[in-house]
């Protein structure tokens, strides 16, 4: 109990001490007080402070950051791809620690018991010295490996080609600030979602203020999506076969008398050539094999398309990519960034589980607490009834998706929905009017197929669902139609529409309302006398009303003026209440005109 005692009277005298020196530092006259000048100085001489805490007159800039969330590469040995010859048994694997990509050739030099080979990695400049073939994994080098599954049987010249990569030079979970192409694909890998997801937004907007944090494939259960290319009958003529992976492409030529092999292994080498390609493929025969990069939901998404040169017999069959599974935790990638500010967060994932994350996340920042406020965007590309019913599972105030169609047609580039959802954050982002209404959004996607465009109806039904949809305008330029959010039931279970420049508004309004009154706020309660604090604080939050009026965020201030309130909290001395009626401008969506013949 003594010990208690002597507490008590110690913090009562420390708070005491500070007391006196706070009088002493900042005192002042009855009307004029100061933060620098001490009162009681002996000193002669002329102590002028200077306070700029009232020039704060200017709102907050219309900025808006975006973070992308994206999956990442690690080293990897790309599939061989076999060129020709004999037997087609070497397999290509290995742990990479080059730090360059590097292109392997891998031949058959000689033949005997057992054969020997010999490998390249300046495109056939320079070889090794010969070797044995074997049936268990031995190094070409910088941890490339290959093992063959017979070590005779061969013949000379037989050869396989295959690439490896090293790994994206930023490790997981790392906030990236990313300004080009080539960054992203160092930072993340070339190919990798992360790295086309940022290229995907910086095509769309040059300037947008981008961040990206990448995350590994899933620890030990992911899976890869997969998807073949068959092509059958060997060409009586010439011509060309071009294959859509997504939303690039590779291109390769058909000589008259060509096999489905060799079509196959252009046409594989095509793709191993492009370094940016979501996907990797291999062969056998006269069929393509192409495995997504990453592992996981997000490679199912990456639509395949051919076109080819008619009347010389050859015919290409697709099986469009699947069967990926397990994404890596989003989680991961939130808990990275929570405590710093993204206007707009794009994920790649379009599942509940995922959104459900990414929601928790963006409405927890947005919150009275953190107020940092944010807004999610995933796009979906499957069918309308998928895109409406995903959207109805999220209903939040804080997440919108973007929605197009890709589900008939062959021949024709497809956007993945990751990409999609980058370029719609990056578009909105590129509008200086931050609370402007989202509506024909011009988005360089590729232009849905005639069959796979919406109706009319088809528009509405996903409005009305909360879902963006996205229709094919003048000069087959795909525009994004309007922005709802996914919140479409309230908590009585009552249907409501809400367009996500209100959200953009509010937010920016809660900004500039919190600048000012930090600037501006008194220090002290004053109940009585000329200003009191209350009065003080309604003209500072007047003030911000009728300036973002000015710029166009907020309309008809005046009509609501009477109902801007300031009161004391009735149980917590020292808090006062503001209401503050945020009338965000309404966007002009709709003219009806009724012509009249007279």
């Amino acid at each position: 109990m003594k010990q208690s005692r002597v507490s008590v009277l110690s913090v009562f005298a420390v708070v005491l001490a500070v007391l006196c020196l706070s009088a002493v530092v900042f005192a002042g006259s009855a009307n004029i007080q100061f933060n620098q000048v001490p009162s009681g100085m002996k000193k002669p001489g002329v102590y002028v402070e200077q306070d700029l805490s009232l020039a704060a007159r200017s709102l907050p800039s219309m900025e808006r950051k975006v973070l992308v969330i994206g999956q990442r590469l690690d080293a990897r040995v790309e599939p061989r791809i076999w060129q020709g010859g004999t037997l087609n048994d070497m397999t290509s694997s290995g742990s990479y620690n080059g730090t360059t990509i590097k292109q392997y050739r891998v031949k058959i030099a000689s033949v005997g018991a057992p054969d020997q080979y010999q490998f390249s990695t300046d495109n056939g400049a320079t070889w090794s010295v010969a070797a044995s073939l074997s049936a268990t994994p031995v190094e070409l080098s910088n941890g490339a490996m290959v093992n063959w599954g017979s070590v005779n049987d061969h013949a000379v010249g037989d050869e396989w080609r295959f690439k490896a990569y090293p790994a994206g030079t930023t490790a997981e979970a790392v906030p990236t600030q990313v300004f080009s192409d080539s960054q992203a694909a160092a930072a993340f890998g070339a190919g990798s979602t992360a790295h086309l997801m940022a290229r995907a937004a910086m095509q769309a907007n040059p300037y947008v203020s981008l961040t990206v944090v990448g995350l590994n494939d899933a620890a030990s259960n992911g899976v890869a999506a997969s998807g073949t290319v068959t092509i059958a009958n060997s060409a009586t003529g010439s011509g060309s076969v071009r294959l859509y992976v997504g939303d690039q492409y590779a291109d390769a030529v058909i000589a008259s008398g060509d096999t489905p092999t060799r079509i196959a292994t252009n046409l594989s080498n095509a793709i191993a050539a492009k370094s940016d390609m979501p996907v990797t493929a291999s062969n056998t025969t006269g069929t393509i094999t192409l495995t997504a990069k990453n592992e996981g939901l997000s490679g199912n998404e990456i639509g395949l398309g051919y076109e080819l040169t008619p009347g010389i017999a050859t015919t290409v069959t697709l099986s469009q990519m699947s069967s990926g599974a397990v994404n890596p935790d989003i989680q991961t990638a939130l808990t990275s960034v929570y405590a710093s500010r993204y206007h707009l967060i794009v994920t790649p994932f379009n599942n509940q589980t995922d959104l459900g994350a990414l929601k928790t996340h963006v409405e927890t920042v947005s919150n009275a607490l953190e107020q940092r406020g944010s807004v999610g965007i995933y796009a979906t590309t499957g069918t309308l009834s998928g895109a409406t019913t995903l959207a109805g599972q999220i209903n939040s105030q804080r997440i919108v998706s973007a929605y197009v169609r890709y589900t008939s047609g062959t021949s024709q580039r497809r956007t993945p929905s990751w990409n999609l959802a980058a370029m719609t954050a990056a578009t909105i982002a590129a509008d200086p009017d931050i609370s402007g209404p989202v509506k024909n959004l011009n988005l360089s996607i590729a232009a849905p197929a005639i069959a796979d465009r919406l109706s009319r109806s088809e528009q509405e039904a996903a409005l009305g669902a909360g879902v963006g949809p996205i229709e094919v305008g003048p000069g087959e330029a795909p525009r994004l139609v309007r922005l709802p959010l996914t919140y479409t039931l309230d908590t009585n279970n009552q249907t409501v529409f809400v367009d996500v420049h209100k959200v953009f508004g509010l937010d920016y309004v809660r900004d500039a309302a919190i600048s000012a009154i930090s600037a501006k706020a008194p220090k002290k309660i004053v109940r009585e006398g000329g200003l009191t604090t209350a009065q003080i604080l309604r003209n500072i939050v007047l003030d911000v009303a009728y300036r973002c009026q000015q710029a166009g965020v907020l309309t008809g201030v005046t009509s609501y003026k009477n109902q801007f309130l300031v009161e004391e909290d009735l149980q917590n001395t020292g808090q006062m209440n503001i209401l503050m009626p945020s009338p965000v401008a309404d966007g002009l969506y709709v003219v009806a005109v009724k012509q009249v013949l007279y």
